[in-house]
């Protein structure tokens, strides 16, 4: 009777140590989130920037209104933010900072120009990128683009970048000239002034389309893409006969080094790849710099030939060696011992 009561005090004892453990628990929990709540542990955000766009004529140099304006995030290819001009001025505000950006600007009967800019790690800096539009060339194409699944179903909201091509254009970058998306038909229309031109097609959850093009101005012309659904986190590219390549602006610039220097590259046409004499990927302008040394430092790994003299023997101890081995070796001849007579 007493080992029975002595067992029910055990468990008893056993149930109320777990019961305040619990309590214990629950309460350190609540007092971290009140902890939270009052701000002790505050999550750190991402600094942020903004890039002031002005857009004028560039022969009146008036503002212009109700220009189309994007701005281009290219860290993670991806649209930013889009709006139109009011008194020649957008302001893209609140962007992550630490990235490149860049700006298009579009403006019927004119030519299309982009530029690019840096927000710093430290945010709360304002870029202003001045635009000065020039009247629209007079010969110039369109394109109809066109894009489906694997089952030949349309796809909505497909991102379409396409970048100009040019030997006389001073930036190490190819220029951005449209950015746009594709209507519940699946197709885009637009019009380019160039002969040479980039193009490429992302959406979340498809193989993006990257293709290299010439142009035929005067003309209208139709492409057709299919896009096919992949499982991977990322969009793979097709750049420069190479899949796998996960950015487009990196691709891009690749394709500009690749054409200027006028390497084989990829031509995707009508769903068909026709791969160039070269496989190999190619560098991005901007980022392949950086592999080459800085001369100034450079000069680090060459000796000094002030202080490279001091590896040759001094020529007044040398004679003296050279005397003494003489010595030596007549001493020989005689059949002296070396080490003393």
């Amino acid at each position: 009777m007493k080992i029975e009561v002595k067992n029910k005090l055990r468990l008893s004892i056993l149930c109320l140590a777990f019961l305040l453990c619990f309590i214990s628990i629950i309460a350190y929990a609540e007092h971290q989130g009140h902890n939270d709540r009052r701000g002790n542990i505050i999550p750190e955000s991402a600094a942020l920037g903004n890039i002031d766009v002005l857009v004028y004529d560039g022969i009146s140099e008036n503002v212009i209104n109700d220009a189309q304006v994007f701005c281009y995030d290219l860290t993670d290819d991806s649209l930013a933010e889009q709006g139109l001009t009011v008194d020649g001025y957008y302001l893209f505000s609140d962007l992550t900072a630490g990235r490149w950006y860049e700006v298009l600007v579009i403006k019927e009967n004119y030519e299309n120009v982009s530029s690019r800019t840096y927000l710093n790690n430290d945010g709360g800096e304002t870029d202003t990128l001045t635009f000065y539009l020039q009247d629209a060339p007079s010969s110039t194409a369109t394109l109809e683009l066109s894009f489906v699944d694997g089952q030949g179903n349309a796809l909505e909201n497909v991102l379409i970048h396409i970048w100009r091509i040019s030997e006389l254009s001073p930036n190490p970058y190819p220029e951005t000239i449209f950015l746009g998306n594709t209507t519940s038909s699946g197709q885009i229309s637009l019009t380019v002034a160039f002969e040479e031109i980039i193009i490429s097609a992302i959406k979340s959850g498809y193989t993006g389309i990257y293709v290299v093009k010439t142009v035929t101005l005067g003309q209208t012309i139709n492409y057709n893409y299919e896009m096919k659904k992949t499982t991977s986190k990322t969009v793979p590219m097709v750049t420069g006969g190479v899949i796998g390549a996960t950015g487009t602006a990196g691709a891009a610039g690749a394709a500009y080094a690749a054409s200027k220097a006028r390497k084989g590259a990829e031509i995707v046409k009508d769903g068909v790849s026709k791969l160039g004499k070269s496989r190999k990927s190619f560098e991005d302008p901007l980022t392949a710099r950086k592999k080459f040394e800085d001369p100034l430092t450079a000069k680090d790994k060459f000796e000094d030939p002030l202080t490279a003299k001091t590896k040759f023997e001094d020529p007044l101890t040398a004679d003296e060696n050279l005397s003494e081995n003489l010595a030596n070796r007549l001493k020989k001849k005689k059949g002296l011992d070396t080490d003393g007579e």
